[in-house]
Protein backbone atom coordinates (compact mmCIF):
# COMPACT_ATOMS: atom_id res chain seq x y z
CA UNK A 1 0.00 0.00 0.00
CA UNK A 2 2.81 2.40 0.91
CA UNK A 3 4.60 1.64 -2.36
CA UNK A 4 1.44 2.38 -4.33
CA UNK A 5 0.95 5.65 -2.47
CA UNK A 6 4.61 6.64 -3.05
CA UNK A 7 4.31 5.92 -6.78
CA UNK A 8 1.12 8.00 -6.97
CA UNK A 9 2.76 10.93 -5.18
CA UNK A 10 5.80 10.71 -7.46
CA UNK A 11 3.59 10.69 -10.55
CA UNK A 12 1.65 13.70 -9.27
CA UNK A 13 4.90 15.51 -8.57
CA UNK A 14 6.12 14.94 -12.12
CA UNK A 15 2.83 16.20 -13.55
CA UNK A 16 3.00 19.32 -11.37
CA UNK A 17 6.59 19.97 -12.46
CA UNK A 18 5.67 19.47 -16.09
CA UNK A 19 2.67 21.81 -15.71
CA UNK A 20 4.92 24.47 -14.17
CA UNK A 21 7.28 24.20 -17.15
CA UNK A 22 4.40 24.72 -19.59
CA UNK A 23 2.99 27.57 -17.52
CA UNK A 24 6.37 29.27 -17.48
CA UNK A 25 6.56 28.92 -21.26
CA UNK A 26 3.05 30.33 -21.80
CA UNK A 27 3.77 33.37 -19.64
CA UNK A 28 6.93 34.33 -21.53
CA UNK A 29 6.66 37.70 -23.31
CA UNK A 30 8.66 39.26 -26.15
CA UNK A 31 11.86 41.01 -25.06
CA UNK A 32 14.52 43.11 -26.77
CA UNK A 33 16.73 41.14 -29.14
CA UNK A 34 19.91 42.05 -27.31
CA UNK A 35 18.58 41.18 -23.88
CA UNK A 36 20.13 38.09 -22.29
CA UNK A 37 18.45 34.92 -23.59
CA UNK A 38 16.42 32.70 -21.26
CA UNK A 39 15.65 29.06 -21.73
CA UNK A 40 12.86 26.69 -20.82
CA UNK A 41 15.30 23.79 -20.87
CA UNK A 42 17.17 25.22 -17.86
CA UNK A 43 14.34 23.87 -15.67
CA UNK A 44 13.59 20.62 -17.48
CA UNK A 45 15.94 18.17 -15.72
CA UNK A 46 14.36 16.35 -12.81
CA UNK A 47 17.73 15.59 -11.23
CA UNK A 48 20.12 18.37 -12.24
CA UNK A 49 19.47 21.75 -13.85
CA UNK A 50 22.89 22.48 -15.28
CA UNK A 51 21.91 23.60 -18.79
CA UNK A 52 23.17 27.11 -19.47
CA UNK A 53 20.66 29.44 -21.17
CA UNK A 54 22.92 30.19 -24.14
CA UNK A 55 23.51 26.46 -24.68
CA UNK A 56 19.88 25.34 -24.55
CA UNK A 57 18.42 23.70 -27.68
CA UNK A 58 15.26 25.74 -27.11
CA UNK A 59 15.56 29.50 -27.42
CA UNK A 60 12.23 31.27 -27.19
CA UNK A 61 13.63 34.75 -27.84
CA UNK A 62 15.39 34.16 -31.18
CA UNK A 63 14.71 36.98 -33.70
CA UNK A 64 12.43 35.77 -36.51
CA UNK A 65 12.88 36.37 -40.25
CA UNK A 66 11.34 39.82 -39.78
CA UNK A 67 13.99 40.59 -37.17
CA UNK A 68 11.54 40.81 -34.26
CA UNK A 69 11.06 38.54 -31.28
CA UNK A 70 7.58 37.03 -31.32
CA UNK A 71 5.56 34.84 -29.02
CA UNK A 72 5.47 31.19 -29.98
CA UNK A 73 2.23 29.21 -29.97
CA UNK A 74 1.52 28.02 -26.45
CA UNK A 75 2.80 24.53 -25.76
CA UNK A 76 0.80 22.08 -23.68
CA UNK A 77 1.50 18.87 -21.79
CA UNK A 78 1.45 16.84 -25.00
CA UNK A 79 4.35 18.89 -26.42
CA UNK A 80 6.84 17.49 -23.88
CA UNK A 81 8.00 14.00 -23.02
CA UNK A 82 10.03 12.49 -20.18
CA UNK A 83 13.09 10.59 -21.43
CA UNK A 84 16.15 8.88 -19.95
CA UNK A 85 19.64 10.29 -20.47
CA UNK A 86 23.07 9.15 -19.32
CA UNK A 87 24.70 11.89 -17.25
CA UNK A 88 28.40 12.75 -17.35
CA UNK A 89 28.74 10.88 -14.04
CA UNK A 90 27.43 7.64 -15.53
CA UNK A 91 24.03 7.75 -13.84
CA UNK A 92 20.68 7.57 -15.64
CA UNK A 93 18.63 10.73 -15.19
CA UNK A 94 15.21 11.63 -16.56
CA UNK A 95 14.59 14.95 -18.26
CA UNK A 96 11.62 16.65 -19.91
CA UNK A 97 12.22 17.62 -23.53
CA UNK A 98 9.94 18.82 -26.35
CA UNK A 99 8.61 16.19 -28.72
CA UNK A 100 10.52 15.91 -31.98
CA UNK A 101 7.77 17.57 -34.01
CA UNK A 102 7.44 20.45 -31.54
CA UNK A 103 11.23 20.92 -31.41
CA UNK A 104 11.41 21.14 -35.22
CA UNK A 105 8.47 23.55 -35.21
CA UNK A 106 10.37 25.85 -32.83
CA UNK A 107 13.50 25.74 -35.02
CA UNK A 108 11.41 26.51 -38.10
CA UNK A 109 9.89 29.51 -36.34
CA UNK A 110 13.35 30.66 -35.18
CA UNK A 111 15.31 30.23 -38.41
CA UNK A 112 12.84 30.04 -41.29
CA UNK A 113 11.86 27.42 -43.84
CA UNK A 114 13.27 28.83 -47.11
CA UNK A 115 16.70 30.10 -48.18
CA UNK A 116 15.48 33.71 -48.11
CA UNK A 117 14.01 33.37 -44.62
CA UNK A 118 17.12 31.63 -43.28
CA UNK A 119 19.42 34.35 -44.63
CA UNK A 120 17.16 37.04 -43.12
CA UNK A 121 17.14 35.30 -39.72
CA UNK A 122 20.94 34.89 -39.72
CA UNK A 123 21.31 38.56 -40.65
CA UNK A 124 18.92 39.54 -37.84
CA UNK A 125 20.77 37.45 -35.25
CA UNK A 126 22.66 39.39 -32.54
CA UNK A 127 26.01 40.77 -33.69
CA UNK A 128 28.89 38.30 -33.43
CA UNK A 129 26.51 35.34 -33.00
CA UNK A 130 28.56 32.27 -33.81
CA UNK A 131 27.27 29.27 -35.69
CA UNK A 132 28.61 25.74 -35.96
CA UNK A 133 29.32 24.08 -39.29
CA UNK A 134 30.08 20.36 -39.12
CA UNK A 135 31.56 18.50 -42.09
CA UNK A 136 32.40 14.91 -42.96
CA UNK A 137 33.85 13.28 -46.07
CA UNK A 138 33.91 9.65 -47.18
CA UNK A 139 34.35 7.55 -50.33
CA UNK A 140 30.58 7.75 -50.76
CA UNK A 141 30.02 11.49 -50.35
CA UNK A 142 30.15 14.57 -48.15
CA UNK A 143 27.92 15.84 -45.37
CA UNK A 144 27.52 19.34 -43.93
CA UNK A 145 25.30 20.62 -41.10
CA UNK A 146 24.81 24.29 -40.23
CA UNK A 147 23.85 24.57 -36.56
CA UNK A 148 22.67 27.47 -34.42
CA UNK A 149 25.23 28.59 -31.83
CA UNK A 150 26.30 26.19 -29.09
CA UNK A 151 22.84 24.61 -28.76
CA UNK A 152 23.55 22.66 -31.98
CA UNK A 153 20.02 23.01 -33.36
CA UNK A 154 20.22 22.26 -37.11
CA UNK A 155 19.24 24.97 -39.58
CA UNK A 156 20.35 23.48 -42.92
CA UNK A 157 21.94 20.17 -43.91
CA UNK A 158 23.59 19.22 -47.19
CA UNK A 159 25.06 16.05 -48.68
CA UNK A 160 26.74 15.25 -51.99
CA UNK A 161 27.93 12.14 -53.83
CA UNK A 162 31.60 11.51 -54.66
CA UNK A 163 32.39 11.22 -58.36
CA UNK A 164 35.98 9.91 -58.12
CA UNK A 165 37.61 8.19 -55.18
CA UNK A 166 40.95 9.73 -54.22
CA UNK A 167 41.68 9.26 -50.49
CA UNK A 168 39.87 9.69 -47.15
CA UNK A 169 42.06 12.74 -46.42
CA UNK A 170 41.17 14.39 -49.74
CA UNK A 171 37.44 13.77 -49.37
CA UNK A 172 37.40 15.12 -45.80
CA UNK A 173 39.17 18.22 -47.13
CA UNK A 174 36.52 18.55 -49.83
CA UNK A 175 33.91 18.42 -47.08
CA UNK A 176 35.60 21.40 -45.42
CA UNK A 177 35.41 23.30 -48.72
CA UNK A 178 31.72 22.40 -49.04
CA UNK A 179 31.11 23.72 -45.53
CA UNK A 180 32.74 27.03 -46.46
CA UNK A 181 30.52 27.28 -49.55
CA UNK A 182 27.41 26.75 -47.43
CA UNK A 183 28.55 29.49 -45.02
CA UNK A 184 28.94 31.83 -47.98
CA UNK A 185 25.52 30.95 -49.38
CA UNK A 186 23.74 31.78 -46.12
CA UNK A 187 25.89 34.85 -45.35
CA UNK A 188 27.40 33.39 -42.17
CA UNK A 189 30.55 35.25 -41.13
CA UNK A 190 31.20 34.10 -37.56
CA UNK A 191 31.27 30.33 -37.19
CA UNK A 192 33.20 27.38 -35.80
CA UNK A 193 34.11 24.80 -38.43
CA UNK A 194 34.28 21.17 -37.25
CA UNK A 195 35.52 18.13 -39.18
CA UNK A 196 35.71 14.46 -38.24
CA UNK A 197 39.41 14.04 -39.12
CA UNK A 198 42.00 15.32 -36.65
CA UNK A 199 44.68 14.98 -39.35
CA UNK A 200 42.79 17.25 -41.77
CA UNK A 201 42.11 19.83 -39.05
CA UNK A 202 45.79 19.92 -38.06
CA UNK A 203 46.98 20.12 -41.68
CA UNK A 204 44.61 22.96 -42.63
CA UNK A 205 45.39 25.04 -39.54
CA UNK A 206 49.16 24.50 -39.78
CA UNK A 207 48.99 25.60 -43.42
CA UNK A 208 46.80 28.59 -42.52
CA UNK A 209 49.18 29.65 -39.75
CA UNK A 210 52.15 29.50 -42.15
CA UNK A 211 51.03 32.65 -43.96
CA UNK A 212 54.05 34.94 -44.32
CA UNK A 213 55.88 33.17 -41.50
CA UNK A 214 58.03 30.48 -43.12
CA UNK A 215 60.61 32.85 -44.66
CA UNK A 216 60.39 31.20 -48.09
CA UNK A 217 60.74 33.25 -51.33
CA UNK A 218 57.71 35.11 -52.81
CA UNK A 219 54.80 32.77 -53.51
CA UNK A 220 53.03 33.99 -56.60
CA UNK A 221 50.37 35.97 -54.70
CA UNK A 222 49.38 32.95 -52.62
CA UNK A 223 48.60 33.53 -48.95
CA UNK A 224 50.51 30.46 -47.81
CA UNK A 225 53.65 28.62 -48.83
CA UNK A 226 52.75 25.80 -51.22
CA UNK A 227 56.16 24.17 -50.81
CA UNK A 228 55.88 24.03 -47.02
CA UNK A 229 52.28 22.90 -47.24
CA UNK A 230 53.10 20.06 -49.62
CA UNK A 231 56.08 18.96 -47.53
CA UNK A 232 53.62 18.15 -44.71
CA UNK A 233 51.82 15.72 -47.01
CA UNK A 234 54.83 13.38 -46.88
CA UNK A 235 54.18 12.77 -43.19
CA UNK A 236 50.61 11.61 -43.84
CA UNK A 237 51.26 9.70 -47.08
CA UNK A 238 49.40 12.06 -49.40
CA UNK A 239 52.24 13.31 -51.61
CA UNK A 240 50.77 11.54 -54.67
CA UNK A 241 47.63 13.69 -54.31
CA UNK A 242 49.49 16.96 -53.72
CA UNK A 243 48.11 18.77 -56.78
CA UNK A 244 44.49 17.94 -56.00
CA UNK A 245 44.90 18.75 -52.32
CA UNK A 246 46.62 22.08 -53.07
CA UNK A 247 43.73 23.05 -55.36
CA UNK A 248 41.20 22.41 -52.56
CA UNK A 249 43.33 24.27 -49.98
CA UNK A 250 43.62 27.22 -52.39
CA UNK A 251 39.82 27.32 -52.65
CA UNK A 252 39.28 27.09 -48.89
CA UNK A 253 41.71 29.91 -48.12
CA UNK A 254 40.48 32.06 -51.00
CA UNK A 255 36.91 31.76 -49.72
CA UNK A 256 38.02 32.52 -46.14
CA UNK A 257 39.90 35.68 -47.15
CA UNK A 258 37.48 36.84 -49.86
CA UNK A 259 34.41 36.53 -47.63
CA UNK A 260 36.11 38.05 -44.60
CA UNK A 261 36.05 34.97 -42.38
CA UNK A 262 38.43 36.65 -39.96
CA UNK A 263 37.94 34.05 -37.25
CA UNK A 264 38.43 31.04 -39.51
CA UNK A 265 39.37 28.00 -37.45
CA UNK A 266 38.94 24.29 -38.05
CA UNK A 267 38.40 22.01 -35.04
CA UNK A 268 38.19 18.20 -34.96
CA UNK A 269 34.94 16.76 -33.62
CA UNK A 270 34.52 13.43 -31.83
CA UNK A 271 32.80 10.70 -33.82
CA UNK A 272 30.34 10.24 -30.95
CA UNK A 273 29.09 13.79 -31.63
CA UNK A 274 29.12 13.46 -35.42
CA UNK A 275 26.54 10.74 -36.09
CA UNK A 276 24.26 12.98 -38.13
CA UNK A 277 26.94 14.50 -40.37
CA UNK A 278 28.47 11.03 -40.97
CA UNK A 279 25.00 9.71 -41.82
CA UNK A 280 24.69 12.46 -44.44
CA UNK A 281 28.15 11.75 -45.90
CA UNK A 282 27.26 8.09 -46.36
CA UNK A 283 23.69 8.59 -47.58
CA UNK A 284 24.66 8.38 -51.27
CA UNK A 285 22.39 11.22 -52.44
CA UNK A 286 22.74 14.85 -53.49
CA UNK A 287 20.39 17.11 -51.56
CA UNK A 288 20.12 20.22 -49.41
CA UNK A 289 17.48 20.15 -46.69
CA UNK A 290 15.92 22.86 -44.58
CA UNK A 291 13.70 22.11 -41.57
CA UNK A 292 10.51 21.24 -43.58
CA UNK A 293 12.48 18.67 -45.62
CA UNK A 294 14.26 17.35 -42.50
CA UNK A 295 10.84 16.73 -40.93
CA UNK A 296 9.96 14.48 -43.88
CA UNK A 297 13.10 12.35 -43.37
CA UNK A 298 12.19 10.58 -40.12
CA UNK A 299 15.53 8.74 -39.77
CA UNK A 300 17.65 11.88 -40.19
CA UNK A 301 15.33 13.92 -37.96
CA UNK A 302 15.58 11.31 -35.18
CA UNK A 303 19.40 11.23 -35.37
CA UNK A 304 19.57 15.04 -35.13
CA UNK A 305 17.00 15.07 -32.31
CA UNK A 306 18.93 12.59 -30.16
CA UNK A 307 22.22 14.29 -30.94
CA UNK A 308 20.96 17.63 -29.62
CA UNK A 309 19.28 16.40 -26.43
CA UNK A 310 21.56 13.43 -25.75
CA UNK A 311 18.70 11.14 -24.79
CA UNK A 312 17.67 7.68 -25.97
CA UNK A 313 15.34 4.81 -25.27
CA UNK A 314 15.62 2.82 -22.05
CA UNK A 315 17.53 0.11 -23.94
CA UNK A 316 19.91 2.59 -25.63
CA UNK A 317 20.72 4.40 -22.40
CA UNK A 318 21.18 1.09 -20.59
CA UNK A 319 23.64 -0.02 -23.27
CA UNK A 320 25.49 3.31 -23.04
CA UNK A 321 25.82 2.82 -19.29
CA UNK A 322 27.23 -0.70 -19.74
CA UNK A 323 29.73 0.57 -22.32
CA UNK A 324 30.79 3.37 -19.97
CA UNK A 325 31.33 0.85 -17.14
CA UNK A 326 33.41 -1.36 -19.45
CA UNK A 327 35.54 1.59 -20.57
CA UNK A 328 36.18 2.53 -16.95
CA UNK A 329 37.15 -1.05 -16.13
CA UNK A 330 39.50 -1.16 -19.14
CA UNK A 331 41.16 2.11 -18.10
CA UNK A 332 41.54 0.82 -14.54
CA UNK A 333 43.06 -2.44 -15.78
CA UNK A 334 45.43 -0.60 -18.08
CA UNK A 335 46.50 1.66 -15.22
CA UNK A 336 47.21 -1.38 -13.06
CA UNK A 337 49.29 -2.93 -15.87
CA UNK A 338 51.27 0.31 -16.29
CA UNK A 339 51.95 0.50 -12.55
CA UNK A 340 53.03 -3.16 -12.46
CA UNK A 341 55.38 -2.62 -15.41
CA UNK A 342 56.84 0.50 -13.79
CA UNK A 343 57.31 -1.35 -10.49
CA UNK A 344 59.05 -4.27 -12.25
CA UNK A 345 61.34 -1.83 -14.07
CA UNK A 346 62.29 -0.12 -10.80
CA UNK A 347 62.95 -3.47 -9.07
CA UNK A 348 65.22 -4.59 -11.91
CA UNK A 349 67.20 -1.34 -11.62
CA UNK A 350 67.52 -1.76 -7.87
CA UNK A 351 68.68 -5.36 -8.39
CA UNK A 352 71.50 -4.15 -10.60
Amino acid sequence: MNKKKTATIKSMGEQIQKSLIIEQYQLQKPIKRRQKKTSLLATMSTDQAQVHPEESPINFNQPTREGQVTEKPSGDLLDFIRVPKLSEYGTVEYIFIPTRSYWLEIIREDWGATDEEIIACIKAAPQLSRFKIEVCGSYIGHGVIVRANSCRNPIVVKCTVVADRVSPFYHELLGVSLGMKLAMKYKIVYFDLNCVSEVVAEYVMRTWDMKNECGCPPRDKKDYCVKCSESMLDDIGERQNADKISAVVDEIFYDALEEGFLYFYLYPIKLSRAKAVCYLANSGVDRELRIPEIEEDAELAEILYKEVFGHGSEEEVGLQKQQLILRKQERKLQKQKNLAAERACQESLWGQ
